[in-house]
């Protein structure tokens, strides 16, 4: 495969929709999913973007018995063949997709594996975006709904999940970038990420500006929203012991100097 596959991760909540809009702006590159597609005027595109979407979804299927297991991977592999090969993506240079943690519903079926990734094609790359993970399960309450406890606990857990794969695969395959960070400093999180990626760094800022994440990364907004009690408990359960779970991902979201 001569193009270069960009996988977006993050736990629901963390700006991945965001990151992926900036992501897909230069000309040559095009988006297969998550919850926005930019794809090449050509009537194949679109049809080839469902399929490897759908085969995609299915390999992280927790449902899947091991049959099902044994031949959704490799349908997706042949999909992601399939786009590189056309005649519709014959201009881009990279593809990219997002799937956040967990993505789907019901909102515990589906959960995207990092090593499955890197098994679709050799070129991929990982971009994970990470928030604060108060902001990011606030976030995921008021767009999905649920308990906010039990949306700390999945946020909580995918962030595990997510931190020990990063560590394991090495920062040559994986990125991680601070949404606070693209927020108040646009260019000092973008400089390195499009050197990560093989993108135009100006493409990528035109494309921030066009964006504009809510600057400050509205990191506070679930202080002013929530009960008070609320917000004490949400502030207690991710404490300093729990975020030491996390070193990758707290110290990209340290502040620059």
């Amino acid at each position: 495969m001569t193009k270069r596959l960009i996988f977006i991760a993050g736990v629901e909540g963390s700006g991945t929709t965001a990151l992926l809009r900036i992501l897909s702006a230069p000309p040559a590159c095009a988006s297969l999913g998550g919850n926005f597609l930019r794809l090449p005027e050509h009537p194949d595109a679109r049809r080839l973007a469902k399929a490897f979407g759908a085969a995609n979804q299915a390999q992280w299927d927790r449902t899947n018995d091991l049959a099902a297991q044994m031949t959704a991977p490799p349908a997706a592999a042949a999909c992601l063949r399939e786009i590189a090969q056309s005649a519709a993506f014959e201009a881009a240079t990279h593809l990219l997709l997002k799937r956040s943690s967990p993505f789907g519903k019901p909102r515990d079926r589906f959960t995207p594996d990092l090593w499955d990734v890197l098994d679709l094609t050799e070129d991929a790359r990982i971009v994970i975006c990470y928030r604060d993970p108060r902001a990011a399960a606030y976030s995921a309450l008021r767009r999905f709904g649920g308990d906010l406890r039990q949306v700390a606990l999945a946020t909580a857990d995918h962030l595990t999940f997510l931190a020990a794969q990063a560590q394991a695969i090495g920062a040559g395959r994986v990125h991680v970038l601070s949404y606070r960070t693209l927020c108040d400093r646009p260019e000092a999180a973008l400089a390195p990420l499009a050197h990560f990626c093989e993108l135009p760094l100006g493409a990528l800022c035109e494309a921030e500006r066009a964006a504009r994440p809510q600057p400050p990364a509205d990191d506070g907004r679930y202080r002013t929203e929530l009960a008070r009690e609320e917000c004490r408990w949400l502030d207690a359960f991710f404490d300093d012991r729990r975020r030491a779970q996390w070193p990758l991902f707290e110290a990209a979201a340290a502040p620059l100097p």
